[in-house]
């Protein structure tokens, strides 16, 4: 089976429907869910209400899971590094002992979905190899790097198969808008609302994006 963690997301929701097109064994774990999601899918995917800060329920949803895939951030590049305590407890100890529940219960695989560019830091040349150096300057890309690291470790130490997905710049149908998070999304909702989108710098900065369709 598939725990996909985060499911709610954007990114969860898209991935999900594409999962259960496939006839995959799917569950789906998030805070909360919105009825639609819950509606179309019903009988085709497990859903299952928990949070990563609860041990106990995470460790209940991940039983009969063989595949993790590991969505679940509430850290965000436009905070800068306004928050970098509360994005060490929200984010980095959950996650790390998310891990090593995932590795109790059995897990053989596991998908993390990491950042595309705040991992690197400045001064990485374009296009950015995946083995290029990483010096982020953000507690968002520091607390994406610490995960991998650990995720790392434990592939090394307890023979976990895992896969660091360094997205970047997702967009698509579906897409709300989250305040320092996401051009296009906040282009969009500017426009919307009949309100100019404020430019940083010259405008000439340059971003790849990655396309989610339906």
């Amino acid at each position: 089976m598939i725990g996909i963690y985060g499911a709610d997301g954007f990114i969860g929701r898209h991935l999900l429907s594409r999962l259960a097109g496939a006839n995959l064994p799917l569950r789906a774990v998030s805070r909360k869910f919105e009825k639609s999601s819950v509606s179309e899918l019903r009988g085709i995917v497990e859903f299952v209400e928990a949070n990563l800060h609860d041990q106990l329920a995470m460790a209940s949803s991940l039983q009969g899971v063989d595949t993790v895939v590991q969505l679940i951030s509430s850290s965000s590049p436009g905070l800068e590094n306004q928050l970098n305590v509360v994005d060490i407890q929200d984010n980095v100890i959950p996650h790390v002992a998310f891990i090593r529940s995932a590795i109790e219960a059995g897990v053989q695989k596991y998908v993390f979905l990491s950042s595309g560019g705040t991992v690197y830091g400045p001064g990485a040349l374009t296009p950015i190899s995946e083995n290029a150096p990483t010096n982020p300057i953000s507690s968002h890309g520091l607390t994406k790097l610490t995960i991998e690291k650990y995720l790392q470790m434990h592939g090394h130490v307890d023979g976990l198969k895992y896969l660091i997905l360094r997205v970047s710049n997702p967009f698509g149908p579906g897409q709300s808008f989250r305040k320092g998070q996401g051009l296009i999304p906040a282009v969009l909702e500017h426009y919307a609302r009949g309100q100019p989108a404020r430019i940083f710098g010259d405008g000439k900065a340059m971003r790849d994006y990655i396309l989610l369709t339906i």
